[in-house]
C-alpha cells in the first residue's frame, strides 16, 4: 500500500526514524539524476530507496521504495 506523507515536519520525522532502524546504515547516491538515499542493513543489502525530486532548491517529493521485488536489480549492482 502507498503511503504519502505531507509536510516539512512530518517528512523529516519519517525519513529520520526509517534511517534509524537498528543495523541500517544510510548513504546518498544518484539515483536517475536524482539525490538519493540508499539505506542498507549490515550485510548491505539495500532495504531502502528513498529519490527526491528537488524543485527551486527545496525537496519537492521522495519517493521511498521498499518493495524487494523493486529492489532486486539496485542490490545486483550497487554491492
Amino acid at each position: 500500500p502507498r503511503r504519502v506523507v505531507v509536510g516539512s515536519d512530518k517528512v523529516a520525522r519519517f525519513v529520520v526514524a526509517v534511517a534509524q532502524e537498528p543495523g541500517l546504515v544510510a548513504e546518498f547516491a544518484r539515483i536517475n539524476g536524482e539525490v538519493g538515499i540508499l539505506i542498507r542493513d549490515h550485510d548491505a543489502t539495500v532495504r531502502y530507496v528513498g529519490i527526491t525530486h528537488i524543485v527551486q532548491g527545496r525537496i519537492q517529493t521522495i519517493s521511498l521504495i521498499a518493495s524487494p521485488d523493486k529492489l532486486t536489480q539496485i542490490n545486483r549492482v550497487s554491492r
